[in-house]
């Protein structure tokens, strides 16, 4: 209530008190007046009195004509007091009508506006649905909004992952590829990028990286590079195996090798090599020259300027040469193939300078072809030397020192300085391996 209302309301009430007491005093005044006036009436006549009588009565009459003036002063002022009174207590009455009915508008009024407001929020409740899905979708867009920024840090890191793999940096490579994994866990190119550097150039982590490889390839069938990558690790782990392990594994890596290469016949792997070219090792591995000679062929077919295929042909040719009874053509064979393997690797290493496996070819195939001319062991051992001094991993210097010892099982007996050049070759890896393994 406003101070203007306040004041209203208190004038109000004073009326009506000074109204009420007017009133109180009017009817004791005519009170009184009844009562003087019954007085005179029975007062004696002056007449009917003494002469002493008639003199006091005459001054009684006197007194009674003043109290008479008087009376009438009184009635006259009475009259004039309850008029008085009366207006005030009607303007009161009338003040106070006035301000109940000006209550009674402003009452009305706020019952309009509250029928309104009711009226507008049973109009909302219809879209009360509408509101709660929309505060809904809110929700969801800001998820969707965490979940992009999520995704776009995800992927700057797998360009990084991949750039740095590419540059052979591969523990900050591994290392942003895991950051990834540790936002998101079933990431496909994360999985594949640690799985691959696992497998590959991580000698303890070949289980983990296998584990990766058969994750993504079930997340992506479609994927056949993934599948092939876990074929990959199927064949370094059946190196580890014995036994019926070891054949079982070798099978089930070639399986996988194939389906992969059923639905991309020219598959390549990081290092820009064809998947027929595991195919072919694992074949070497269990015995089938004939079936590793066909699978090299086919991945020379796919990468002709590749020495990796040239160089496993040369080497299966020796071993084909000791199987035959005339060994003539195969050993022949085999000279030419590692020449066009050292070709091939300095036609790459101009494209890929102080590329480890690059170099590796170049030392094996001059090696062997000291058989032509001596001159080419010195080559053979000073790129061998220049090999050895890149950043390589254990598992990388483990699979080139088993092609040393592929050369030396299937060199001719009578090619005895290509021998000790190549047993020489064996203990330069072998230090180097230890050297690598106490770092």
């Amino acid at each position: 209530m406003s101070e203007q209302e306040e004041s209203g309301k208190l004038f109000n009430q004073v009326l009506r008190v000074i109204a009420i007491m007017g009133v109180v005093l009017l009817v004791m005044l005519l009170i009184v007046t009844v009562a003087l006036r019954t007085q005179y009436v029975i007062t004696p006549s002056v007449r009917e009195q003494s002469p002493d009588a008639r003199d006091v009565l005459e001054r009684a009459n006197d007194a009674v004509n003043s109290v008479s003036l008087i009376l009438s002063f009184l009635e006259g002022a009475s009259v004039l007091v309850g008029l008085g009174f009366g207006a005030a207590t009607l303007y009161g009455m009338r003040s106070t009508q006035e301000t109940r009915e000006a209550l009674r508008a402003e009452t009305a009024r706020i019952e309009d506006v509250r029928k309104q407001i009711d009226a507008q929020i049973s109009e909302l409740q219809q879209y009360r649905p509408y509101l709660e899905n929309l505060a809904d979708l809110r929700r969801e867009l800001e998820e969707s909004r965490r979940s992009l920024e999520q995704t776009i840090d995800n992927v700057a890191r797998l360009l990084q992952a991949d750039q740095e793999f590419r540059l052979k940096n591969y523990d900050t490579a591994y290392e942003f590829a895991h950051r990834v994994l540790a936002q998101d866990a079933e990431n496909p190119m994360a999985l594949y990028i640690a799985g691959w550097l696992e497998v590959q150039h991580l000698r303890d982590k070949l289980d983990e990286g296998i584990s990766h490889l058969q994750k993504v390839a079930a997340l992506e069938a479609n994927w056949p590079t993934v599948r092939a990558a876990y074929g990959i690790g199927l064949r370094r782990k059946a190196r580890t195996a014995s036994g019926e392990e070891r054949e079982r594994l070798f099978w089930q890596a070639e399986g996988v090798l194939m389906e992969a290469l059923a639905r991309s016949p020219r598959l390549l792997d990081f290092e820009g090599e064809s998947f027929w070219g595991p195919i072919g090792g694992i074949r070497r591995e269990l015995g089938q020259i004939d079936g590793a000679i066909e699978a090299y062929e086919k991945a020379l077919s796919i990468t002709p300027s590749s020495s990796y295929p040239l160089g496993a042909l040369a080497t299966l040719y020796l071993r084909k040469a000791r199987q035959a009874a005339d060994p003539t053509e195969w050993l022949a064979k085999a000279l030419k193939t590692f020449e066009g393997t050292r070709t091939a690797a300095f036609g790459e290493l101009a494209q890929k300078p102080n590329n480890y496996y690059l170099l590796m070819d170049i030392a094996q195939s001059s090696i062997m072809l000291g058989r032509q001319d001596p001159a080419n062991f010195k080559q053979g051992h000073d790129t061998l030397a220049q090999a050895l001094m890149a950043e390589v991993s254990l598992n990388s210097l483990e699979t080139s020192l088993r092609g040393w010892h592929d050369l030396l099982d299937n060199c001719p007996e009578d090619w005895a300085d290509v021998r000790e050049n190549l047993e020489q070759a064996i203990a330069t890896m072998s230090r180097a391996m230890e050297n690598k393994a106490a770092a």
